[in-house]
């Protein structure tokens, strides 16, 4: 796993980020709705699973993902994006 503060470019220029992931097939974790946007409207396009989440404590946080983790990993296999809320996992080929 690779966070966007450890690549080389620094920062969190969004486009750096996406040509990044698409070079390295890399899958894009993110609760900035702004690569949801662009995975729907890119030509070129790499995985992304969206948090629709807002703002959650750290232990509410890492319950969901204990919870739901196996369930995005499974599903991000067989489709280009994954939409996490609170209470749906929507999968997007």
């Amino acid at each position: 796993m690779i966070h966007v503060l450890d690549l080389e470019f620094g920062g969190s220029d969004d486009e750096q980020i996406w040509r990044y992931a698409i070079e390295n097939q890399l899958i894009i974790l993110t609760k900035d709705v702004d690569f949801q946007n662009r995975w729907l409207t890119s030509g070129q396009r790499t995985k992304v699973v969206y948090f629709e989440l807002g703002n959650l404590l750290f232990t509410d946080w890492y319950r969901y993902l204990e919870k739901n983790w196996p369930i995005i990993e499974r599903e991000i296999e067989h489709c280009g994006m994954i939409i996490a809320t609170s209470t749906t996992i929507e999968t997007i080929r």
